[in-house]
């Protein structure tokens, strides 16, 4: 099926893809970010914001800034908070420093303004072209193993332990069970290059959990 007015705006063809796997790729990306609607809002919690007003706001947000990445900038790219950025706001501004969530929230407003300005002075895009490669993919990568140990720890894959900080919970458990199958299954599909690999894994999971967890 074509879609012809689709293809003009986004420039499908000249960009060497079709609605269909846009579509395929849209899903695979919603899946593997939702998962912050959940995560983000327990988070904050901690800070002690109320946890119904920060999962509206993190939907809303996403919603939001995704829409506007699609129409406005014209790239495929999913926009949510930051799950590394609210860890440090929620642990180490307040629940550590002491600052109340409210003077957090208004210098995470400020820090905003700070950035949008440089975006549009073009200054970020001079730091960013000045940022080493080697810290650049260490950051990436920091930020996706916090969002790991996040996952493992709310699974029960590993769980506190007084001597070695952390341990791995019981095999038993069906959590970590499901927990351990994807760390298998989603690398066997993405290197096999089966198409939509972290999509189907993710569906695989999650209805394989409504049956075993």
């Amino acid at each position: 099926m074509q879609y012809p007015r689709l293809d003009r705006f986004f420039g499908l063809t000249n960009s060497g893809t079709t609605v269909g796997r846009e579509v395929v790729a849209g899903l695979t990306t919603f899946a593997a970010m939702v998962y912050c609607v959940a995560v983000n809002p327990m988070i904050m919690a901690e800070a002690g914001m109320d946890r119904a007003s920060v999962l509206s706001a993190t939907c809303l947000i996403a919603i939001f800034s995704t829409t506007l990445m699609g129409l406005l900038a014209n790239l495929p790219l999913g926009v949510a908070p930051a799950m590394g950025s609210n860890v440090v706001f929620a642990i180490i501004l307040v629940k550590q420093m002491g600052v109340p969530w409210q003077a957090a929230l208004a210098l995470v407003c400020l820090t905003g303004v700070i950035f949008m300005i440089m975006s549009l002075t073009r200054i970020r895009e001079r730091i960013a072209h000045d940022i080493p490669d080697t810290l650049r993919i260490g950051i990436q990568v920091a930020v996706g193993l916090v969002i790991m140990f996040i996952g493992m720890r709310n699974s029960g894959f590993v769980v506190a332990s007084p001597s070695t900080f952390v341990t791995m919970g019981s095999i038993s458990s069906p959590k970590v069970l499901m927990t351990l199958a994807g760390f298998i299954l989603t690398p066997v599909l993405v290197v096999r290059r089966i198409p939509g690999a972290l999509i189907l894994s993710i569906i695989a999971l999650t209805v394989a959990g409504l049956f075993f967890t």
